[in-house]
């Protein structure tokens, strides 16, 4: 199983089951293996710290394939190809 994140990674949620938690990092506390996912089905999760906010389910707990590593990796910056596009919010 490949995983996008390992322990001790800053991550940047990327997730669309809390879309005002897009852009938060967190950093990944522990692998927690399969669990159940938002939606069914299992998933790689990560317990991370901070929590995000704004999850409809257990805040401190992140399926790995909503987590975008931050790392200083040699190469060319990919983000754009997959950070999102922030949205001005209106009240």
């Amino acid at each position: 199983m490949a995983l996008n994140c390992k322990t001790g990674d800053l991550a940047i949620y990327v997730g669309k089951i809390s879309p005002k938690d897009v852009g938060a990092i967190v950093c990944c506390v522990k692998f927690l293996g399969d669990q159940p996912i938002h939606g069914g089905g299992f998933g790689p999760m990560w317990e991370v710290y901070p929590p995000l906010r704004h999850t409809p389910a257990i805040s401190h707990w992140i399926v790995d394939s909503v987590l975008r590593p931050l790392r200083d990796n040699p190469g060319q910056d990919e983000t754009l190809q997959w950070a999102p596009v922030p949205h001005k919010e209106t009240a």
